[in-house]
């Protein structure tokens, strides 16, 4: 007996093939749409901008709307950024779940130009020109800042004030102090006006962070009386204690309740 071969047609080869890999297809498809599509994304350490701009600036393709391509996406291509942010890094927590982390520059304050804010971070660089004044960024006043380039340096004829505002500026978003605006005079003696609508006056000092250090505990005994001081610390240090402090606003006097009257009880005249 002859052993006898056969060997399919190309074409029905051809359609199994296809047939196998297209099944192949339907289930990666089928458990892409099922297992793998994003749910929910957790999107920390943003301030600047909302989730829905971060998420929509990291899904630039069809693909990123399934957890397991994003990853990889991600893997090989740095995230995108923008003005204030340093990074962002995106993690899948599960499979229908993405954790995005946004690493944001530490922005000490701003200064106006005509109609726009200039912020600036911690060495004095422009990080940033934006149309409104957000986040309890303290504002700079008093100084001329006609010229200001971003991703450049502070413009400042003066270096002893460039080095006053690094000084005031660092030290307030250490301390966490919430700060409306730091004002110069024309003799360039320095105001900070709280947020919470205290006023210090720092005068012209060597440094400002012995100053701005006490301001938490300061403001915390201002806040427990009740009523907002325009504080001169020109001559504070941390040994002295006492602060010539003018009252801004007085507490509001407690009204004083009215009697209750039993009905029936003779009225006093």
């Amino acid at each position: 007996m002859e052993k006898i071969e056969y060997e399919l047609p190309f074409i029905y080869r051809f359609l199994i093939k296809l047939a196998i890999f297209l099944v192949i297809c339907l289930a990666c498809y089928i458990f892409l749409n099922k297992k793998s599509k994003i749910k929910k994304f957790e999107v920390v350490g943003n301030n600047w901008y909302q989730e829905n701009e971060i998420i929509e600036m990291l899904q630039s393709s069809k693909l990123d709307k399934y957890s397991i391509f994003m990853k990889v996406h991600y893997m090989f291509k740095e995230a995108p950024t923008r003005a204030f942010i340093d990074e962002i890094k995106v993690e899948m927590d599960s499979l229908d779940t993405m954790k995005i982390k946004v690493y944001e520059k530490t922005i000490v304050g701003c200064f106006k130009v005509m109609d726009d804010y200039m912020y600036f971070d911690k060495d004095g660089i422009i990080v940033a020109s934006w149309e409104t004044w957000e986040n309890n960024v303290p504002l700079i006043e008093g100084l001329d800042f006609s010229w200001a380039t971003v991703g450049k340096k502070l413009e400042i004829s003066d270096d002893a004030v460039y080095g006053t505002i690094l000084d005031i500026t660092q030290s307030i978003s250490k301390n966490k102090v919430l700060t409306d605006k730091i004002s110069f005079d024309k003799n360039l003696n320095v105001s900070i006006y709280c947020s919470d609508g205290n006023i210090i006056f720092c005068g012209i000092r060597d440094r400002y962070d012995d100053i701005v250090n006490n301001l938490p505990e300061i403001l915390e005994a201002a806040e427990k009386d009740g009523r907002l001081f325009k504080m001169d610390m020109s001559e504070y240090s941390s040994g002295n204690k006492d602060i010539l402090s003018e009252v801004i606003k007085d507490r509001e006097a407690t009204p004083t309740p009215e009697p209750e009257i039993t009905p029936g009880e003779p009225q006093e005249e």
